[in-house]
């Protein structure tokens, strides 16, 4: 950005360099008068109304209350006197890019004022276009007028060049004033790096025109990444600039929208063909890059497959299963269909409806398990267990395992004693095997889950733990190995509860595939590249790293490990959940004694943001956060406010098991609670839950 200094000297020894930077936008507030009247007098004659429009421009940073009206009011007499102080008060402006070019050899960026005021529903623009290009900018404005109604606004365009210069001409420029009307109807700025091209219809057709390869070349020269086209002109559209085909101003609008939240072209072009094709997008909503959920495209879809199950809800199915570890993509489909929806379904298909739905109800709790909802799991397994006889084993054994994990581990709820109607269906699923002799998925899944409950019920009961696990690994066999390797992660956290160390990480280094004689220092380099990861594996098997870390006691003393665990707390990303309460909580853990103060309380205070975000398990686990504030004397009042607010909630939930928290009674005074509740963390939250 130049100074109004250095503008000043520009103006005096360098005219064509001061001409290049007032053709720009102007980033800096107005200058004072006494400044005002330095540049004037070193402006020459034939720039002086460069330099009004350059001072105009002003208006597209700077915030509606900052307006100086008087003094924009006077800089616009020159060019667009029809302007008054009351409708420059209600005004919004932006500065935009467009492309021109001269008979197809040469051109330049023209950056443009654009504005709009409160007025006559008209188009008023400074000299320089041509009679060809204010026929495009009429159309262009009739076209978004067809679409979002710009009741009572002006439209103003101001160029930033020269009065004598060439004039603006041809109808390539409807598109981007289409494009800059929606962003103006919004206060929203142009997108860096964006450019358009293309001629409209009055009905939004976008259509061809020429000259594309020569707009690429200077739209690239002036930091160019992308280009608005129709898809006939995509050819011409050459690298590094990624072309945007659109065939209507609708469709470009979409896609602008989108750019405004992730300006990243090469992602919008490669994904958006599925956005508007429904089993398409389910079936990659699981790679889908976030922001394009918000597309308008993709939106439109969802509404459209919710609204459809008979179409679709074979296809959602696999969506979410695909997604149910992924809140920030699950929260997209786990409200597609209302229970009372699916049983209309079901009411009028025929029994494949009735499976199809049954899956649905699965993973929907198999998603809100994950989240830690414990209120919804409710709702749909009544819904489910109204369909129990007409469905096959395979998913009645399914939906076993993940209510086993709603109403015992999510509730807090833990017991060794095993509900007859599950011991009866693990008796039938043993005797179906002995015949079988093969390796069983099923069978294997059901002993996992047993050994993860002895780990939950306590260290007592680690015999049981390890027992189911041999069980679980004898029946997934060679042929499920990624399922055993889980049970390597039980056993880990089993030995931690036990507080043996040597065993619990001789199975750690067994869990990550390291040579058995590896430690804290391997460990935190596996942690660091496990933090970039996506996958539920990698989050957890992160979680496993970190919390074993800071059971150990390890002190990160030396200068590498203070650079991993650095490095470690930067990887971290900002959209979370489950389990990156725990990661953060453990990581601030290593922090603390590691002697790094204010690290360990920003990710407690992380941690504690999550678990509140989270359903009611997770809500439970900011106690625990607290807790680790407590000791460590780090908690402020709101924390303790906030604490003792979590108290009360799990203490009066009818979501959680009352019996498990009755020890958070015993102490009224909330600093009492969380200090007991810290000498106690491993009965409160016992196995994987810390």
């Amino acid at each position: 950005m130049c100074s109004w200094q250095q503008l000043h000297r520009l103006l005096l020894d360098a005219p064509p360099h001061a001409e290049s930077i007032l053709c720009r936008s102007c980033r800096s507030p107005l200058p004072d008068g006494k400044t005002w009247q330095r540049l004037l007098a070193a402006t020459p004659l034939g720039l002086r109304g460069l330099l009004q429009r350059h001072l105009l421009s002003s208006l597209a940073g700077t915030p509606a209350q900052d307006v100086c009206e008087a003094e924009f009011l006077k800089l616009f007499s020159a060019v667009a006197p029809e302007i008054t102080i009351s409708s420059l008060s209600g005004s919004n402006w932006l500065v935009m890019p467009l492309l021109t070019t001269r008979g197809g050899s040469g051109g330049r960026v023209v950056h443009v004022l654009a504005g709009l005021v409160p007025g006559e529903d008209s188009l008023q623009v400074a000299a320089n276009f041509s009679p060809t290009s204010l026929e495009a900018l009429q159309i262009a404005y009739t076209a978004y007028s067809s679409l979002h109604l710009l009741p009572g606004r002006t439209l103003v365009l101001v160029p930033l060049m020269r009065e004598d210069s060439p004039p603006i001409s041809g109808c390539s420029l409807a598109l981007p004033i289409a494009l800059a009307l929606y962003l103006l109807d919004r206060r929203l700025s142009w997108p860096d790096g964006v450019f358009a091209t293309g001629g409209l219809q009055p009905d939004g057709k976008v259509v061809a025109v020429d000259g594309v390869p020569e707009k690429c070349r200077i739209a690239r020269f002036d930091g160019g990444h992308s280009m608005f086209v129709v898809p006939s002109n995509w050819p011409e559209v050459t690298d590094p600039v990624v072309p945007i085909p659109c065939t209507s101003l609708d469709q470009a609008l979409n896609d602008l929208e989108y750019l405004l939240i992730d300006n990243n072209p090469e992602v919008l072009v490669e994904f958006r063909p599925f956005l508007a094709r429904e089993r398409l997008l389910l079936s990659r909503l699981h790679e889908l890059p976030l922001p394009l959920l918000h597309h308008p495209d993709c939106r439109s879809s969802l509404r459209n497959i919710g609204a459809h199950p008979g179409d679709f809800l074979h296809y959602a199915v696999k969506a979410l299963q695909h997604c149910s570890f992924d809140p920030a993509r699950a929260d997209w489909l786990a409200d597609l269909y209302s229970i009372e929806t699916l049983q209309e379904l079901i009411d009028h298909e025929e029994i494949d409806a009735v499976q199809t739905v049954y899956e649905w109800c699965i993973n929907r709790i198999a998603f809100a398990n994950h989240i830690g909802d414990t209120c919804s799991v409710g709702r749909w397994k009544e819904f489910q267990q109204t369909l129990e006889t007409r469905v096959t084993a395979d998913q009645h054994l399914t939906a076993w395992n993940h209510l086993f994990v709603a109403e015992r581990f999510n509730r807090y709820h833990f017991s060794m004693a095993i509900p007859d109607d599950i011991q009866r269906l693990l008796s039938e699923e043993e005797a179906r095997n002995r015949i079988a002799h093969r390796p069983n998925k099923r069978l294997g899944a059901m002993y996992g889950t047993l050994s993860q409950n002895c780990g939950f019920c306590g260290p007592q009961w680690f015999a049981g733990l390890e027992e189911y696990a041999v069980k679980a690994e004898t029946s997934f066999d060679r042929e499920y190995d990624s399922e055993k390797r889980r049970l390597s992660l039980y056993r880990v956290y089993g030995h931690l509860d036990r507080e043996d160390y040597s065993q619990a990480g001789q199975w750690l280094n067994h869990y990550l595939g390291l040579q058995p004689g590896d430690g804290p220092e391997r460990w935190l380099e596996q942690a660091v590249h496990l933090a970039g990861g996506k996958q539920e594996v990698r989050l957890f098997s992160l979680a496993l790293i970190v919390r074993a870390l800071a059971d150990m006691k390890i002190t990160p003393d030396t200068k590498d490990i203070l650079a991993l665990t650095a490095e470690l707390g930067q990887r971290i990303p900002r959209h979370l959940q489950h389990p990156w309460q725990l990661i953060l909580l453990n990581l601030a853990r290593l922090l603390g004694e590691a002697g790094l103060v204010a690290e360990c309380r920003t990710a407690l205070q992380r941690a504690a943001a999550i678990c509140l975000a989270g359903g009611e398990t997770m809500q439970a686990m900011a106690l625990q956060v607290y807790a680790e504030l407590q000791y460590r004397s780090l908690i402020d009042e709101p924390d303790l406010l906030a604490a003792e607010e979590v108290r009360q909630r799990v203490l009066t939930s009818g979501y959680l098991h009352s019996q498990h928290f009755s020890g958070l009674r015993e102490n009224t005074e909330t600093v009492r609670m969380l200090e007991h509740l810290h000498r106690n963390r491993s009965t409160f939250f016992p196995f994987s839950y810390r």
